[in-house]
């Protein structure tokens, strides 16, 4: 369904796929072949197309830094500052940059990270708030139940660690 990339981790750059079943994709790769690596696999429940207001990625957080492996460099401000925070989605049509305003480590059924949430409500914007808030630094973006959110998630122990970004530019293109 699309392309993904994150600035500074030159190890994410795969194709996004998404199933009917969730759990497919955690042991299948994005042609369907059996894989302990997975592939990276958007939600069942979204729109292909990134036209929900909040957008959920998974990817196994691979030990040789594969898969979303590399995600938990932008654990550090450090990184944060270095590499620009910037996420590429590239869908049919059309090239879209995410700007991260949070980095934050949840618990599997995180409320504010799993939801799917319908955007432009009180409820969306507490969630945006609160993921920003307990983000491990401060990345001086501000976000609003106005803006599209696409969400990165990945295993960290027991818990996950998730990157939040807003949409900020969409560049149509051929193809």
């Amino acid at each position: 369904v699309a392309w993904l990339q994150v600035s500074g981790v030159s190890a994410i750059d795969y194709p996004v796929v998404q199933y009917t079943d969730d759990s497919y994709f955690l042991d299948h790769s994005w042609d369907g072949q059996d894989s302990r690596y997975g592939a990276i696999f958007m939600e069942a429940q979204n729109a292909s197309d990134c036209s929900d207001a909040y957008t959920l990625i998974y990817g196994h957080n691979m030990k040789d830094g594969s898969m979303f492996g590399g995600l938990k460099k932008y654990a550090e401000a450090s990184f944060y500052e270095e590499n620009g925070g910037m996420i590429t989605l590239c869908l049919p049509g059309e090239v879209r940059s995410y700007q991260i305003f949070s980095v934050r480590y949840v618990s599997p059924d995180d409320a504010e990270t799993y939801t799917l949430w319908n955007g432009a409500d009180d409820s969306f914007d507490a969630a945006l708030q609160t993921m920003k808030q307990e983000s491990v630094y401060e990345t001086g973006v501000s976000v609003s139940a106005e803006d599209r959110v696409l969400t990165l998630s990945t295993c960290a122990g027991d818990n996950r660690l998730v990157v939040h970004a807003k949409l900020v530019s969409t560049v149509l293109s051929a193809g």
